[in-house]
């Protein structure tokens, strides 16, 4: 608009100059003269109005761009306050804690424990654990599965290996009721380790498979379907008990049936007996 409001100044002048010097004309230099004092007022107005624009963009970029800054400074503030927000006992506790959980299975209360082992303050311990991401069911699930694989189990066994490591309940029976496991097998492998190390009856043994809180029909199972000599393992008991004390052959008689031997059995280690 300047330009326009320019060039239109520049002929006015040309035209009032004509009017009085080629061709006087009073009327014609009035309009002339009329419409340069025009043209300058527009040209003042028109620089004035461009000048306040560019004023007014300038202040809106520098007020988008301070937003802008602001909204940046705020947002990394926030996550300063973050990660100063915990100090470095818990931040290494945290880090502990999953170094843990990467190489073992640990129920909540556990990796409680192995932290306060570690020296970790009580409430830095405490923030690790409640503030790990895990998934303690699984955890039980993977620890008893860990236990089956070098060790014998009843399922309630089990169940209460998993309490003493510190699993809540229901993650130990989770665990329990959701492992892969033959519990017949696992009582007649535990009976043949009990026979690998020490000397039964095979209703003793039963019985002790009962203490390992396996179900009767398992227990039962396992000593029926196991491959031991009774009369050996009668045997062997009578020259242990012989080892220890002295005993008559009435005595040592009873001792082996109180150890639920048959008296076939126990008759039998008594007359072998050298």
């Amino acid at each position: 608009m300047v330009t326009l409001f320019s060039l239109i100044f520049i002929a006015s002048g040309i035209a009032t100059w004509y009017f009085i010097k080629k061709k006087p004309d009073k009327n014609n230099r009035n309009i002339a003269l009329g419409l340069a004092m025009i043209s300058i007022a527009l040209i003042d107005i028109s620089s004035t109005l461009a000048n306040e624009k560019q004023t007014a963009e300038t202040t809106i970029s520098t007020f988008e761009s301070e937003k802008t800054n602001n909204t940046f400074e705020n947002k990394k503030n926030e996550v300063d306050e973050t990660e100063t927000s915990v100090s470095r006992e818990f931040s290494n506790a945290m880090k502990a804690a999953v170094n843990y959980i990467d190489l073992s299975p640990y129920s909540k209360e556990g990796l409680y424990s192995q932290l306060l082992y570690e020296k970790y303050p009580e409430d830095a311990a405490r923030y690790a654990v409640e503030n790990i991401d895990v998934d303690w069911k699984s955890q039980a699930h993977t620890h008893a599965k860990q236990y089956l694989s070098h060790s014998h189990f009843s399922k309630e066994g089990l169940f209460n290996q998993l309490l003493y490591d510190k699993y809540e309940e229901h993650d130990a029976r989770y665990a329990v009721e959701n492992i892969d496991a033959d519990w017949k097998s696992q009582a007649q492998a535990h009976a043949k380790q009990y026979l690998s190390h020490s000397h039964f009856s095979k209703e003793g043994l039963y019985n002790q498979l009962l203490s390992e809180k396996y179900e009767e029909n398992d227990a039962r199972y396992a000593i029926e379907n196991i491959d031991a000599d009774w009369k050996a393992h009668a045997l062997a008991t009578a020259k242990q008990y012989l080892a220890d004390s002295p005993f008559s052959d009435a005595a040592l008689y009873d001792q082996l049936i109180y150890e639920k031997f048959t008296p076939e059995e126990s008759q039998y280690a008594i007359d072998n007996l050298n």
